[in-house]
C-alpha cells in the first residue's frame, strides 16, 4: 500500500514536470549527398505576443539553401543565415498560421531547423 501511494505521487509529480515542458511544433531536416532542388515547409499556429525558439542549422557544401519564416499574410519575417548552428527567440506579432520554409537549389549538405513554444 505505501509503495503504491509513492508511485502514485511520484507519477503526479512527473507529469506536472513534463507538462511545463517545451516542445518541438515543428522541424524540417534534410541531409542531401547529391545536389537537390526542392522546397520543403512546417507550420505552426501561434497567438499574437506568443514567443518562439526556433534552432537552426546547417553545412553547405554546394548550391544554395534559404530558411525562411512566413507569417500568415505569407510576408517573409526573418532571413536565417546559412552554414553556421544558431538559435533566435520571436515574438509573434499576428495571430495565425506560420510557415517556416527550407528552398535548396543544387544544394549538398544538410540542414536542420526546430521550432519550440
Amino acid at each position: 500500500m505505501k509503495k503504491t501511494r509513492i508511485v502514485t505521487v511520484l507519477l503526479a509529480f512527473l507529469l506536472i514536470f513534463l507538462s511545463g515542458c517545451k516542445h518541438d511544433v515543428t522541424s524540417i531536416s534534410k541531409t542531401c549527398s547529391s545536389p537537390v532542388t526542392q522546397s520543403s515547409t512546417g507550420s505552426f499556429s501561434a497567438q499574437k505576443g506568443d514567443k518562439v525558439n526556433i534552432r537552426y542549422n546547417s553545412k553547405v557544401k554546394s548550391g544554395e539553401l534559404k530558411i525562411q519564416l512566413i507569417d500568415p499574410n505569407e510576408k517573409v519575417i526573418n532571413n536565417f543565415e546559412t552554414n553556421l548552428n544558431g538559435k533566435e527567440q520571436v515574438t509573434i506579432n499576428k495571430t495565425g498560421e506560420y510557415t517556416v520554409m527550407i528552398s535548396l537549389y543544387k544544394f549538398k549538405g544538410n540542414v536542420n531547423v526546430r521550432i519550440k513554444e
